[in-house]
């Protein structure tokens, strides 16, 4: 296949090899046969495709062609820069710079490339640069700005600009970074944008940083026996602006309107929702699902998605107790989130993608894991709490399925969150019920649930809470992480924060008192349902690790510290209040009504200077006063 394609776009001989026995790919997905024709013929491109696609190699190898093309032309091609990569996340810029590596590495062509990426001693990556200016780089728009504050980069002869994740990229607040960076490079280069959506600042992207660009449309159908790759006839065809799973137009924000009325899953995708009949048991519910799935004939790899970093530190800690209370030894679980170092998220990253030896291999991660980072062979996706927005759910169950394998994901939602089911409907997303092999259809009971009882499974939370402090204050911050979350979701009218069963939700976590909550829906709110422990006091726990202890300890005694300063500052404002009273014209003194009497005051005078002013220069005008009379007077008035 690779072959066909290489002959027929004229691509050198040492691509389709590195293809074909390093890689391993003996086929051509949809957008890697459109995008690499596309980009191969001078043109910028906007790609809308399917995850899982194979995307990264259809910007790849037209990068290396064209590298090819330019050191045949330029002899000192070494110390140039030709091709840079942006992307969005630290993880999806290691997972390109180990493909390019992997390509350059067995070829024949000198080529040199460099990631840049937070989490690292920025003068590393000077030293490095500095001693080898590389002819590709991939990195993060915060490094890359970083970077180029100490160091000037010459992207004179840059041949390629890649925006991958265009869209998350911008929605992570890289907007300036990236505006600054594309500012800095030639016009006359290719750009290839990669983006599921098109919000008004991606639009503004384009505009900005892209010559007519061509917006290529990927359409996989997951419903018929088309999957994502092409026949050799496919291959061969010439490209049209039109075929039986591409389009091809020059783009406009309505053109992509057009395009873009329903997301893309892949076609093995299998999508279910749980339903939650009572937030107190959701924990339970999660548990009884990996039970069911250690004792399965199979391993399973599977991705718990949460909504905070709170949420996975706990779930991280809480898993492994539970689990060992329930006698499941064969497992492993990893967690990844923004908050972790570099070098951990790395560790992290790498042991779950080749992790395959235990019945049970889990990673608990945030959105950071939604989009663009490649994990092989992930059978199960656990939506454990609700997407943010239809794109949220899509690109998290879009972690399996990939590449025309099958996979599974499973989205838990409680009973008042179900017009989720149907405004997905809306969108050409059907999800059906998850066949949950743990509930007895007879017993309505929510409490008791064939052999591993729910409550047995709550009691288990508890006594991991309480035997350390320091475990009971991350399910406090888990508590409080999840009502910000919920409250900012983008579908406020179907996850409702007034809706939620706060209660129940603090007495899922176990909590033995409910804390402080500042979310002013339920500031002047009497909680219901929530049970609580009136004879254990949050206070009477213990830190097991004496170290946990100290920082602690050190952290309130900062916390005091803050308090007290800001309790002396009111109190020398109060004095000062008292001894000057309320009119003695200071600003910060005045009362509201004081403060809109003055403005009203000063609004009058401006007016009365203002037609005071008039009436002066008509009298010059007319020639009642001398010109040294005006002049006179209008000092006077000022």
């Amino acid at each position: 296949m690779w072959k066909i394609l290489a002959e027929k776009l004229k691509l050198d001989e040492e691509i389709p090899k590195v293809i074909s026995e390093v890689f391993k790919f003996d086929k051509i997905t949809k957008v890697q046969n459109i995008v690499i024709n596309e980009f191969l013929k001078n043109k910028d491109v906007i790609v809308k495709s399917v995850t899982g696609s194979g995307k990264t190699i259809s910007y790849i190898i037209p990068i290396i062609q064209r590298l090819i093309n330019y050191s045949k032309q330029n002899t000192n091609y070494k110390n140039e820069i030709l091709a840079l990569i942006l992307l969005p996340a630290r993880e999806l810029a290691e997972q390109v710079y180990s493909e390019f590596s992997k390509f350059i590495s067995n070829m024949s062509y000198s080529f040199t490339s460099q990631i840049l990426i937070g989490g690292k001693k920025i003068e590393d990556d000077l030293t490095k640069f500095r001693a080898q200016i590389p002819n590709i780089i991939i990195a993060t728009p915060g490094r890359l700005v970083d970077i180029q504050e100490k160091e000037k980069i010459s992207f004179s002869n840059l041949e390629i600009l890649i925006l991958d994740e265009a869209d998350r990229m911008l929605d992570m607040g890289f907007e300036m970074s990236v505006t600054n960076i594309i500012s800095k490079l030639p016009k006359q280069r290719r750009t290839g944008l990669f983006s599921a959506t098109v919000t008004s600042n991606v639009e503004n992207l384009i505009k900005a940083g892209m010559r007519n660009p061509e917006f290529i449309n990927i359409i996989i159908n997951q419903n018929k026996s088309s999957n994502l790759f092409v026949s050799e006839k496919e291959i061969k065809d010439k490209i049209n602006n039109k075929g039986a799973y591409y389009s091809i137009m020059e783009f406009t924000p309505d053109n992509y309107k057009i395009n873009n009325t329903s997301q893309e899953v892949p076609k093995g995708l299998g999508q279910y929702y749980r339903v939650i009949k009572n937030i107190k048991y959701k924990i339970p519910h999660l548990i009884q699902l990996l039970y069911g799935l250690y004792n399965s004939d199979k391993n399973e790899k599977i991705m718990i998605f949460l909504s905070t970093c709170f949420s996975v530190d706990y779930f991280n800690i809480l898993l492994p107790q539970i689990f060992k209370k329930f006698n499941i030894d064969n497992y492993s679980c990893s967690k990844l989130h923004s908050k972790i170092s570099q070098n951990k998220r790395e560790k992290e990253y790498k042991n779950f993608r080749i992790e395959d030896s235990h019945k049970l291999n889990i990673l608990l991660t945030t959105d950071l894991s939604a989009r663009g980072i490649d994990i092989p062979d992930v059978d199960m996706i656990i939506q454990f709490d609700p997407p943010k927005n239809e794109d949220s759910y899509i690109h998290k169950a879009g972690r399996t399925a990939r590449v025309g394998n099958t996979g599974v994901s499973i989205l838990f939602l409680l009973e008042e969150e179900l017009s989720f089911i149907n405004y997905m409907k809306q969108k050409f997303i059907y999800i059906d019920e998850f066949p949950y092999p743990y509930q007895d259809e007879n017993n309505k009971n929510e409490e008791i649930v064939d052999s591993l009882n729910k409550l047995s499974i709550l009691q288990c939370v508890k006594e991991i809470n309480i035997s350390d402090k320091w475990i009971y204050d991350k399910a406090v911050n888990t508590f409080i992480s999840y009502l910000r979350f919920y409250k900012e979701n983008e579908l406020k009218y179907i996850f409702d924060i007034r809706s939620l069963d706060i209660g129940n939700l603090a007495n899922s976590f176990q909590l033995l008192k409910l804390p402080r909550l500042k979310i002013k829906e339920f500031q002047n709110e009497t909680i219901k349902n929530f049970v609580g422990d009136p004879n254990l006091e949050p206070s009477q726990l213990v830190y097991l690790d004496k170290n946990v202890k100290k920082q602690m300890e050190m952290k309130k005694e900062k916390i005091n510290e803050k308090l007290e300063e800001i309790r002396e500052k009111k109190r020398i404002k109060n004095e000062k209040i008292k001894l000057n009273g309320r009119n003695n014209g200071d600003k910060l003194n005045r009362t509201r009504k004081e403060k809109k009497e003055v403005k009203i005051k000063n609004i009058i005078e401006q007016w009365d200077d203002l037609a005071d002013d008039e009436l002066l220069y008509k009298k010059y005008k007319k020639g009642k006063i001398t010109k040294e009379e005006y002049e006179k007077k209008l000092l006077s008035f000022k």
